[in-house]
């Protein structure tokens, strides 16, 4: 009997390929493994297997989740097999890794099939020198950070060292990424982007335009758009994404920020049953005709208020909210379901008013 061992990891490895003979790859595997112990070690990393060549080949356990650790798959006429690699993993305090997942929204639950682990902060150092390596050899000049640049957390991987028991270094060692980023000369897109990296950030997308709703607060406020509008161009949330698409242009005409769309060439039906079930209502031809329609319907108010900084909001009394920006223009929102006065007249139910003073 033939012995394999596992070093566990936590560093994700994806495996995304298009090819036909996929069943018999498997048939083959599964005849040569026959009589395979595997001796693991640790705690299993994670294997994103995605596109139907793809298939996981050793699973690992992460909590009640059962999670692919090796997987392989077909390209053109080649077969590749896919395993994780050295631990990575930030840990939780519990001395566990710290095991994240995606959820359904439909039952507000988590799916288990998709448990991830986060990076160890000590390590974004080196994930940058490989990302830094590979994209200079495709001459890109921009480069986009999701996570890195809007999560913070800590981590007690090193019991001797306590340095990353504080989110400040997260932070610290995050921003460090970003400035070598800069440093190279290449702009920087930033999502939803915490300070240590909004102020980096050549655009940013998905800024917040509400609260969590807690009962703390009266009212949302654009605080995030006061802070950053006029420093760096803005974008709200995809509206084809939003529960409600108009408000959330809405929001987009109170903060100042622009208009975001998540969009895809052709639909795929492999799509619906992705772990990350981000593109529904994406497809690019379903939606120009909306998007060029709203863009043209706001082109001039956004010239007008191109660079410039947020100076005062207010929601009055009758509950319309007043955005004032430095040039003198204005824009009154109505959220509600019927028509409110403004100082600058009538503003309809569920729409804008765009004004100077």
């Amino acid at each position: 009997m033939r012995k394999i061992n596992i070093l566990a990891a936590c560093m994700t490895c994806m495996c995304f390929v298009w090819a036909q003979d996929v069943a018999s790859f498997q048939r083959e595997i599964a005849e040569k493994a026959k009589g395979l112990e595997i001796v693991g070690g640790g705690i299993p990393g994670t294997i994103l297997v995605a596109g139907r060549p793809a298939f996981p080949l050793v699973a690992g356990r992460v909590g009640k989740a059962s999670v692919p650790v090796a997987a392989a798959a077909t390209f053109e006429k080649g077969r590749i097999v896919a395993l994780s690699h050295e631990d990575d993993a930030a840990t939780n305090a519990g001395e566990l890794k710290a095991t994240q997942y995606y959820y359904d929204v439909a039952v507000r639950d988590k799916k288990t099939d998709t448990a991830y682990n986060l990076l160890a902060p000590s390590k974004f150092a080196g994930v940058f020198d490989k990302i830094s390596k590979n994209t200079a050899k495709l001459n890109l000049y921009g480069v986009s950070l999701d996570t890195l640049a809007s999560t913070t957390y800590s981590d007690y991987s090193d019991k001797n060292n306590s340095k990353y028991y504080s989110k400040n270094s997260y932070t610290e060692a995050a921003e460090d990424v970003v400035k070598k980023f800069k440093a190279q000369n290449k702009k920087f897109m930033a999502s939803a982007a915490n300070d240590y990296a909004a102020v980096y950030a050549d655009i940013i997308t998905e800024a917040p335009v509400s609260s969590d709703k807690s009962h703390a607060f009266m009212y949302d406020v654009p605080f995030y758009q006061m802070v950053f509008k006029g420093s760096v161009p803005i974008t709200v949330q995809s509206i084809n994404l939003a529960a409600d698409p108009k408000e959330m242009i809405l929001k987009a005409v109170e903060s100042g920020s622009g208009l975001g769309y998540t969009v895809i060439d052709s639909w795929d039906s492999a799509v619906i049953n992705s772990n990350s079930p981000y593109f529904y209502n994406t497809v690019y031809s379903d939606l120009k005709n909306d998007i060029y329609k709203n863009a043209k319907a706001l082109s001039s108010y956004y010239n007008s208020i191109s660079g410039k900084h947020i100076t005062g909001h207010t929601v009055l009394e009758n509950g319309l909210r007043e955005t004032v920006f430095e040039n003198g223009v204005v824009a009154y929102v109505n959220y509600t379901d019927k028509p409110l006065a403004s100082p600058a007249g009538e503003v309809a139910a569920s729409g804008y008013l765009i004004t100077e003073k």
